[in-house]
């Protein structure tokens, strides 16, 4: 990430590892993505996932580290590597 995506942002990043559990619930019958956390913030995380639709602005319910809630999709990027997404937490 170049410096002046970093000085962009609000909060603080922290590093962060272990699994996340995102559920979909846009369509009739939920949706359930696993992950792995990537950093957290105070108002949001990033995940690697292997999930390409998630899309901005789509609510997810999250589980991570004993935390739960709702969030919002900021951004979802797909790279040959696979998709990661940031998240920023609504409720939880």
């Amino acid at each position: 990430m170049s410096r002046s995506w970093q000085e962009k942002r609000r909060e603080a990043r922290r590093a962060a590892s272990g699994p996340v559990k995102l559920v979909l619930q846009d369509s009739l019958e939920p949706r359930i993505v696993q992950g792995s956390l990537l950093d957290i913030s105070d108002h949001g995380f990033r995940a690697a996932h292997g999930f390409s639709g998630l899309t901005c602005g789509q609510e997810v319910v999250f589980e991570h580290e004993g935390r739960r809630g709702r969030a919002r999709v900021a951004w979802t990027r797909v790279t040959q590597d696979g998709v990661e997404s940031g998240f920023f937490v609504l409720a939880g």
